[in-house]
This record gives structure tokens, C-alpha cells and sequence, in this order.
């Protein structure tokens, strides 16, 4: 008997189709926030208010030039570090 061509190996698309429901958690949960996140960072938005303003890299001079900061991120960077 021959067994017929097929364009697709079905069991590639059912380890896709498998895959999906995790892939799309992994976005919804980990992939969306991380971005929203990245964008947030770039604002003054105070978490409450609807209305908020790109302000760049303010934020980011603002943290690392407070003195009240550096121990934090030192002991943040060892513990990433030694962890």
C-alpha cells in the first residue's frame, strides 16, 4: 500500500495546537506586563490618575542620582550577583 503525501506532518501541527494554550498564558501573563512595564517606566503616571506624560529617562536619573538609592541597588545587584 502507499501511503499518501501530506503537506503538513500532523503531528506538527498537533505539538503547535499542544503548545498554544501555554504559549498564549506565557504572553498574557509574563510577555504584556513586562512591556506595559517598560512603558510605565517612561511616564510620570502616579498609579491612580488616568492622565499621565512622557518624561524620558527623568525617572531613571532621578533614581540612580538619590543618594538614599545606592545601597539598595547595590545590595540588589550582589544578590543578584551571588544568587
Amino acid at each position: 500500500m502507499k501511503q499518501r503525501k501530506r503537506r503538513v506532518d500532523d503531528r506538527k501541527v498537533a505539538a503547535y495546537l499542544f503548545n498554544l494554550p501555554g504559549f498564549i498564558m506565557f504572553c498574557f501573563s509574563i510577555v504584556i506586563p513586562f512591556f506595559l512595564g517598560i512603558n510605565i517606566a517612561f511616564t510620570d503616571w502616579n498609579g491612580i490618575t488616568t492622565t499621565y506624560n512622557y518624561v524620558g529617562l527623568k525617572n531613571f536619573i532621578s533614581v540612580f542620582t538619590d543618594q538614599r538609592m545606592l545601597l539598595p541597588i547595590r545590595n540588589s545587584l550582589v544578590f543578584a550577583v551571588l544568587g
